[in-house]
């Protein structure tokens, strides 16, 4: 979406590095789910992956989807010397490798709460998985499949 000179930058160096050798020394990256926000911008649905780059101050922020299941937040660089908005989506489908570029509503970084950027708790893994299970249930549901979750029907 970008000319690729823009990240030629030293200041995502850390990326690389992360990229290259697993080296997580630099590279913030959190599980992220906030049930008011799902329902907006990052509600992708299955089994789409969605890449959403949006800029903090002179921190360019990533907020990666697998499957439409579950969201990472990943701090690129918190010295991007960022001369443009970055408010951008990208969708692609797993299987057919289609890509799409929706239109957001509203800025991405301002639905990002502080909360996404500290430590994970317990709540934000259980809320995180139910979600995930719940819109994976629904998907196989609406595609007339079965799924056995090990529990007994009532």
């Amino acid at each position: 979406m970008r000319s690729s000179t823009s990240l030629d930058d030293s200041c995502y160096d850390g990326i690389r590095e992360f990229v290259l050798t697993g080296n997580t020394g630099s590279i913030f990256s959190n599980l992220f789910f906030d049930d008011k926000v799902m329902n907006c911008n990052f509600n992708i649905p299955f089994p789409w992956h969605g890449i959403f780059l949006m800029q903090k101050g002179y921190s360019l922020i990533s907020v990666v989807t697998l499957f439409g299941l579950f969201y990472f937040l990943v701090i690129l660089t918190t010295r991007a010397r960022i001369d443009a908005n970055w408010d951008e989506c990208i969708l692609i489908h797993p299987r057919t490798k289609q890509e799409i570029v929706p239109g957001l509503r509203g800025s991405l970084s301002s639905t990002i709460p502080d909360s996404a950027f500290k430590k994970v708790d317990n709540n934000t893994y259980k809320n995180a998985a139910e979600y995930a299970i719940d819109k994976l249930t629904k998907a196989l549901n609406s595609a007339e499949c079965v799924i056995i979750t090990g529990k007994k029907r009532t």
